[in-house]
């Protein structure tokens, strides 16, 4: 498959095991019971983060899923990831998400822009 063709090679980039072990193929947010009631609540303003979104594959199936992207938001360790993501769902010029890179135990963090918008993490 695509996915797995893809992301041999970025394992040599990044070592991280969501990617050598393809688990970013394996989509579980929209599994979860309470799925439903976020995209209500996205799809009525309310703003996201996906907090390790690794190459933001959530997001974009929740974007996928009619959820406006720019109240989807995503935070990773490292912008190689990020840009990972792009080049997976070749989207980057138009895909209205925001990705934050940061790590969310620091202070301050490029987070804190969010402070007090952010109501589903």
């Amino acid at each position: 498959s695509y996915g797995l063709a893809w992301s041999r090679p970025r394992y040599q980039i990044t070592h991280y095991p969501c990617i050598g072990g393809y688990y970013f193929l394996d989509l579980k947010a929209r599994e979860a019971p309470c799925y439903p009631e976020i995209k209500r609540r996205v799809l009525n303003g309310e703003k996201l983060l996906d907090v390790a979104c690794c190459l933001g594959q959530e997001i974009h199936r929740m974007v996928t899923d009619g959820m406006p992207a720019e109240n989807l938001y995503g935070c990773e360790l490292k912008m190689e990831l990020v840009n990972l993501g792009y080049e997976m769902f070749l989207d980057k010029e138009y895909l209205a998400s925001k990705f934050i890179v940061a790590n969310i135990f620091e202070t301050p963090s490029e987070l804190d822009q969010l402070d007090g918008q952010i109501s589903i993490v």
